[in-house]
């Protein structure tokens, strides 16, 4: 079991050997989101997605997941986990993390452990299929297309679509940096993923 023996006792409460065995990546924070706990199949889905030794490296224990949260999408988590440890109420959400072949969604339910901040995150999978061409018609990674004045590429990062260089208001599916991000890249939310993450009062 990979957890920091001070942790352990916070989840007394738990089925660890269901957490153990349960299919999607389950992790304990500190009250600083550093990594405190983590269950087998975060290793598993790494593995399954090229990320190893990579996140075996720098995204064990002790590691803070607020590195892995995109600037844009930062103000969001931080309220949602303060407001879910505040009120000691599990918090739930739905979030994608498509590969450039496969659409996937997946359910996370964040637990309160403590009014201090100490959390519990369960991830399930969600939806899993191949990309529908007629809802993301992909496109060719044209970075003459793409790159705006100061020759920077913007992709959203939850749907991860790229802002087209001359009409800012089109955002187009380009398969080819979801699995190589191109360089010069920056985070923008498109107007969709602005309205789910900001525009819901």
């Amino acid at each position: 079991m990979v957890c920091d023996p001070r942790f352990h006792a916070l989840l007394a409460s738990f089925d660890l050997e269901a957490m153990e065995r349960h299919a999607g990546a389950v992790l304990g924070l500190w009250n600083d989101c550093t990594i405190a706990y983590l269950n087998p199949a975060w290793y598993a889905f790494s593995r399954l997605n090229k990320g190893e030794p990579a996140i075996s490296t720098w995204w064990d224990l002790g590691a803070s997941v607020l590195d892995a949260i995109s600037p844009p999408l930062l103000p969001f988590y931080l309220t949602a986990f303060s407001d879910c440890c505040q009120a000691m109420t599990p918090w739930e959400h739905v979030y994608e993390c498509s590969s450039a072949e496969c659409f996937r969604q997946f359910h996370m339910t964040v637990y309160p452990l403590t009014q201090n901040g100490e959390m519990l995150f369960v991830h399930s999978l969600a939806v899993e299929r191949q990309h529908d061409p007629l809802e993301r018609s992909p496109h060719v990674a044209d970075e003459v297309l793409y790159r705006d004045r100061q020759g920077v590429i913007s992709q959203c990062p939850h749907c991860r679509r790229v802002r087209h260089g001359a009409d800012y208001n089109r955002w187009d599916w380009v398969p080819d940096w979801v699995h190589k991000q191109p360089s010069q890249l920056s985070d923008a939310l498109c107007p969709p993923c602005t309205y789910y993450y900001y525009g819901k009062s």
